[in-house]
This record gives C-alpha cells, sequence and structure tokens, in this order.
C-alpha cells in the first residue's frame, strides 16, 4: 500500500480467516482517516512490526495463537506504540499472558506504550451508533500513541489536507479537513500540547476563540468560514488564477492580553497565508501550505464599520 499523504504507518494486525475482519478493518480505517497510513504485515514481518508508527493486534479466544504472540511479544520488546483490541465478552487478562495493567487506560499505567481497546459484542457492533462510539474512542487513541511528523522551521506553518470528494456532502467535507502537519511555532500559536496534526480545521479555529477580543474574533471567524466555504467548492478543483486570488483572507486573529494567552503573544496579529496548492490525482482532496504571518501594526487598518482590525492592501 502507498503512502499518498505522507502518513504515520499503522500496522493492523488480524487474522484474514475471522468472520468478522471486514468489520474490523473498516472501523479501524475509519478511526485512523487522515492520521495514518493503515498497512496489513507484508514478509518478511518483523520488518513491519519494527518500522510502523503504531501497531493494532486483535485479539480473541481463536486469534490468539502463537505466531499472534510473538508478533505481539516482538513489538513489545521494541518498546514502540501497540494497541491490543478484543471484545468485552472475551477475557483480555486470560488471553494475553503480561500483566493487563499495562494495557488498561484507566490507570496511571496508560502512560506506557501498550494501550487497549475494548469493543462492544459483535452485534452491538454491527448497529451504527456503537460502531461510531467505538470508531470515535478508536480514534482518540491512536492520536494518544501516534506522534504526527513537524515541520522543520522557524516559522509558524502548516499543512492542510481539504476534502473536496464530490461524494461527500458539506458536513463531511469540513470535518475531513484537517491539519496534517505543523511546525512548533504553529503549534504555540494555537496554545495546544503536542500537535494541530489530526485536528479538524473548525475545531483548530474553536481553540484560539477564548483569546481574541469579540468584535474581532466574530469577523475573522466569519471570513475563515467563507473561505473553508469556497475550497471545499467543486470550482476549486479548476485551480485557476482567478479562484485562488478570491481565498485570500483580510481579517487577522489578534491576541488578546487574557490568561489563556501565552505573554509573548499579547496583542499580537496573524494573518494566515496560503503558500500553495496541491490537487490530488484523483482529485478528492486538496493539500495546501499555509504561513500564519505575524502583522505589524502598521499594516493594521480599522476596517470601514470601525468594529475590528484589516489588513491594509499592500
Amino acid at each position: 500500500m502507498t503512502n499518498s499523504k505522507n502518513l504515520p504507518v499503522l500496522l493492523l494486525i488480524i487474522e484474514e480467516t475471522n468472520k468478522n475482519a471486514t468489520l474490523l478493518v473498516d472501523i479501524v480505517k475509519k478511526a485512523a482517516e487522515d492520521i495514518c497510513d493503515i498497512q496489513l504485515p507484508e514478509k518478511p514481518i518483523i520488518d513491519s512490526l519494527k518500522a510502523a508508527s503504531l501497531v493494532i493486534a486483535y485479539l480473541d479466544g481463536q486469534s490468539c495463537n502463537a505466531h499472534k504472540l510473538i508478533e505481539i511479544g516482538y513489538r513489545i520488546g521494541v518498546k514502540k506504540p501497540l494497541i491490543l483490541m478484543t471484545n468485552e465478552d472475551t477475557d483480555l487478562q486470560q488471553q494475553v499472558p503480561f500483566e493487563y495493567e499495562s494495557c488498561n487506560p484507566d490507570r496511571e499505567s496508560s502512560k506506557l506504550f501498550c494501550q487497549s481497546a475494548i469493543l462492544c459484542s459483535w452485534e452491538e457492533l454491527n448497529q451504527d451508533s456503537y460502531k461510531q462510539e467505538t470508531i470515535d474512542n478508536l480514534r482518540e487513541l491512536i492520536r494518544q500513541q501516534v506522534k504526527p511528523k513537524k515541520i522543520n522551521s522557524s516559522y509558524a506553518v502548516a499543512e492542510i489536507l481539504i476534502d473536496i470528494n464530490h461524494e461527500h456532502n458539506e458536513s463531511e467535507k469540513r470535518s475531513n479537513s484537517i491539519f496534517t502537519m505543523t511546525s512548533e511555532k504553529t503549534d504555540r500559536l494555537f496554545h495546544v500540547e503536542g500537535s494541530l496534526a489530526g485536528v479538524p480545521i473548525t475545531e483548530a479555529l474553536e481553540l484560539i476563540h477564548k483569546m481574541i477580543e469579540l468584535n474581532q474574533w466574530q469577523h475573522f471567524s466569519q471570513e475563515q468560514q467563507k473561505l473553508i466555504d469556497r475550497l471545499i467548492s467543486p470550482k476549486i478543483m479548476i485551480l485557476d488564477s482567478d479562484l485562488k486570488s478570491d481565498i485570500v483572507a483580510k481579517i487577522p486573529f489578534i491576541f488578546n492580553k487574557s490568561e489563556y494567552v501565552s505573554k509573548d503573544l499579547h496583542g499580537k496579529a496573524f494573518l494566515a497565508l496560503i503558500t500553495q496548492y496541491t490537487l490530488d490525482k484523483d482529485s478528492s482532496s486538496l493539500l495546501l501550505k499555509l504561513l500564519y504571518y505575524e502583522v505589524p501594526n502598521l499594516l493594521l487598518e480599522e476596517a470601514p464599520c470601525r468594529t475590528h482590525l484589516v489588513c491594509k492592501n499592500i
């Protein structure tokens, strides 16, 4: 399997003879979407086990065989992220010959590289509500375990994946449009621990909501929503110069001096500038490179309505 989006590799270990294999693969695939590139083991499997950023192994009474346990043991030996999946009606502690404490995310030892994901029964997993809840929980666990790649830059830059798949509705496109890579400085702007990678754009904007004065936030967020609407529009696939010139931000986000904002960012203004567009081969996604430009005060002016600040035309 190719890794077209340069995402961390997730190796999924599951017995092909498992009658629920298709359902399991679907759950993991949706949970890891735009976070990891899912691959199945290839020979020699030891190389795959060592190289993968994350391994997820499914265990039950039928699949907990010697080969599987050796593979899990090797992964534990190299001390790299591992998630063990089983069903709630399977006693994982009896099936796996090592201390269950080290896999329990409800305990302090959850900080270890090995965690567990207890799925509900197969009957419940075939119900949409239970399945979606399982996907959401597993997605959060994957995010915790995978360390996204960082952009090596002293500037606040980011890469964003825009979903323009014509088979998806507007809501799906918005939720699927996410940060894929960021620099340390970008993560500091959004005041996140770790990385924005995997976070939807709309959620990232909400992270700085309380750090911006109300009038500025209202106009900034309205403009951002309009720009997102244009990006997910089918017209974006044309990518002509006129369309690109219409997707330019003019309203910066300006940090207030509240307790939520790092002191070195008090009063500073930043404008998100798209520096590069790359259309995916199948025209289902658009990769953007962004620069969060620190706007000097001399380039700021009041909007005609005098309710907020905008960038001057230069």
